[in-house]
């Protein structure tokens, strides 16, 4: 089945954050209003009447408040959640459904204890008063302005989602948080609970909700306050592009003790390869009685799955937007009785894709207040914009057209009053400042082992210059643009920086059409050495400037952290042994491998790793004075030997080191090698029949070859 949605580019705002956008349950007009937050600090409510977007409310902050919202969520009693909440940096802000502030965790009122950190998810449960909310590493539970419990995490958290279980004294909120690690960890009452491993960096997470009302979207807010069953449906998404799910089920001990388990479900593979997913949103779009997935990702796909059929969902809609796609969500937006897919992007669009095929008119009906109840109605002013509406329908576009060229013209004299002024400090040079807003991605790609390099601004990009100090190649990439030039330096030093192996520029193409916005490049690094990659990116904006970025290339570049590797391996061995610390032994494994986790619990630790070029494994346990490193190849230990030997001598730590080396490994290395081997050696023996192909397709006019 082929859902059928037609894409309306609704608003244009300030660049938006990951979760900052929302749906409000439906009014008495049976539509959703859109609560947006932009990185301008700005919270802003839209609503739809006729086609045309209306401000139902707009709280631009001041002061401290002028920093970037990092995240909208709802409030509320049960389904009526009609409250909105924004945090912006350290400060949280409530609004009721009309733009009246209510709430401010920096006033007298309601205190919060001083944050040292920035809020960058948060969730609320109105019924009780209690705030979740998540900075970098560090998860925060608050009960009427106090904490009640707080969690610090081994790696960054990239999303959370709550869970209320009902039970005795009125059940428990369950905190589920997604990490960079590879780590779902189940956290309540400040202690995790359970974890599980999934297959890879985990970019988002949603209690998959059944059909209600209406559709909550971005960060688990719709219905904040009512309790879920027991056992619920977890979603998940990585950060390359893997879908999948998970079951949390509560059962008793033989103690008499709660315990939490995670089952895992299906699991939907990247097979088109598409972006990270970054956003997840449930509703029934299809309208047959089971709640649909949507999936929006970083490349700005945009996805709807439907569960109704199979143990698996099947995809049922897809598109590309080519801009990060931040919050999805889905209700009654822009038609009554229409049901639309409304997304928020990196640069600040706001589209929908909706099953409307017409322009419906909106019914006049009358607001409802706070409290739900609808407003009375003033028959003048109803008269009174009747009359507006009938000669606005004899000039439909006459008036408006004026009103943009006055409020132009009068952008433009404030624009050049101000150029004036600025002007006199200076004849000759003008300092200024541009802030640049950019996104930035460097992740390993399993299937081509090699790293994808993703740069998004809100402005169009004119080129991008990577530069690296250890040999790099640069990969083709499907649909790109740009036109790139690669320069050598010479191994000496000798050439414009000595530290420089080589340089290589991307410069965006606008022969087509206007310049991207996004634009993604591929490098294969060598693994044995280490170095540093840096790009430079230039966007088509005035005055000039160049903001960038840098990412670490590891020693064991190719490696990619799994949950578990094949056991059935000739393994060879290398032992430490010495006085060094789980610290040390932890910071010489991520030092060496990337996707190594910043913290870390527990006396011992064991990771795996397994080699997206070769196929080898690695799986590293160490502990408080001794280290052991397992691995099918012997240049993946000789490696690791040489890293921890140069930061054990920089330390001047003495580490004993003692190699187990078998012969079986070699052979079972070759026999991963011989297939590559093969499949370069048929590339040599075809490039040599190429040049008798050449002269043949020149002399002779039918070229054409049968084989019996």
């Amino acid at each position: 089945m082929e859902l059928g949605l037609s894409r309306v580019d609704l608003l244009g705002l300030s660049g938006t954050n990951p979760g900052c956008a929302v749906l409000l349950p439906l009014g008495k007009k049976k539509q959703q209003k859109l609560v947006v937050g932009d990185r301008a600090g700005a919270v802003a409510c839209f609503g739809w009447r006729k086609g045309a977007a209306e401000t139902s409310f707009k709280d631009s902050g001041s002061g401290s408040v002028k920093k970037e919202v990092s995240s909208v969520a709802l409030g509320g009693k049960g389904d009526a959640a009609n409250y909105t909440f924004a945090s912006t940096g350290t400060l949280v802000r409530g609004f009721s459904r009309k733009g009246k502030q209510f709430y401010d965790s920096q006033s007298a009122k309601f205190p919060l204890p001083p944050l040292t950190e920035d809020i960058r998810r948060l969730h609320v449960v109105k019924d009780d008063d209690r705030l979740f909310m998540t900075s970098e590493f560090t998860l925060s539970e608050f009960l009427a302005s106090k904490q009640e419990s707080h969690f610090l995490a081994n790696d960054r958290i990239n999303d959370l989602a709550v869970q209320h279980v009902m039970g005795s004294g009125g059940g428990e909120h369950r905190c589920l948080l997604a990490c960079q690690d590879r780590v779902i960890r189940v956290v309540s009452n400040g202690v995790c609970v359970c974890e599980t491993l999934v297959d890879g960096g985990v970019t988002a997470v949603h209690v998959f909700s059944t059909v209600s009302q209406y559709a909550g979207g971005g960060g688990g807010s719709a219905g904040a306050g009512a309790a879920q069953p027991e056992g619920q449906e977890l979603l998940w998404g990585t950060e390359n592009g893997i879908l999948g799910q998970l079951f949390i089920e509560s059962s008793v001990s033989a103690e008499g003790k709660a315990e939490v388990n995670l089952r895992r479900g299906w699991t939907v593979p990247n097979g088109r390869r598409l972006g990270a997913i970054a956003c997840i949103a449930s509703s029934d779009v299809t309208k047959d009685g089971t709640t649909d997935v949507i999936v929006g990702r970083d490349d700005g796909t945009v996805e709807v799955w439907s569960t109704d059929v199979g143990a698996e969902p099947s995809m049922i809609f897809s598109r590309c937007i080519n801009e990060s796609v931040t919050s999805v969500a889905c209700g009654i937006v822009t038609a009554a009785g229409f049901d639309d897919v409304v997304l928020t992007t990196f640069s600040g669009k706001v589209i929908s894709f909706s099953s409307d095929t017409g322009a419906e008119e909106l019914r006049d009906e009358p607001e409802d207040d706070d409290d739900g109840m609808p407003k009375p109605v003033d028959a003048k002013a109803k008269k009174k914009e009747e009359k507006e509406e009938k000669k606005k329908e004899e000039d439909p576009s006459g008036k408006k057209i004026q009103d943009v060229t006055k409020e132009i013209d009068k952008l433009k004299k404030e624009v050049a009053k101000e150029k004036e002024k600025y002007s006199k400090h200076s004849t000759e040079l003008i300092s200024t400042q541009y802030d640049v807003k950019m996104k930035d991605r460097f992740v390993l790609d399993e299937t081509d082992a090699c790293y994808t390099l993703t740069v998004e601004m809100e402005t169009p990009i004119e080129s991008v210059v990577l530069q690296s100090t250890m040999e790099v190649d640069i990969v083709d990439v499907e649909n790109n643009a740009a036109i790139v030039s690669k320069t050598r330096c010479p191994p000496d030093g000798s050439g414009p920086s000595g530290d420089t192996a080589m340089i290589a520029t991307f410069r965006c193409d606008n022969r087509g059409g206007d310049l991207p916005r996004r634009l993604q490049m591929k490098v294969r690094t060598s693994e044995g050495s280490s170095g540093q990659l840096t790009a430079y990116i230039v966007p088509q904006a005035a005055p000039k400037t160049c903001p960038s970025c840098s990412y670490k290339i590891y020693p064991l570049s190719h490696h990619q952290r799994l949950q578990a590797v094949d056991e059935l391996r000739p393994w060879s061995e290398l032992q430490l042994t010495g006085a060094f610390s789980l610290a040390q032994a932890h910071s010489w494994l991520s030092g060496c491998l990337p996707e190594v986790p910043e913290r870390l619990t527990g006396g011992e630790v064991t990771f795996c790793f397994q080699s997206t070029f070769v196929g080898t494994a690695l799986i590293a346990t160490y502990k408080k004075g001794e280290a052991t490193y397992r691995s099918d190849s012997v240049t993946t230990l000789a490696v690791l030997k040489e890293h921890v030997t140069r930061e054990a001598t920089a330390r001047k730590t003495q580490v004993n080191m003692k190699s187990n080396i078998r012969d079986e490994t070699v052979v079972h290395f070759l026999h991963l090698l011989r297939p590559m081997l093969e499949w370069q050696l048929s590339l040599v023996e075809k490039n040599k029949v190429m040049e008798a192909l050449k002269e043949l397709r020149v002399q002779e006019d039918d070229i054409r070859c049968v084989y019996y």
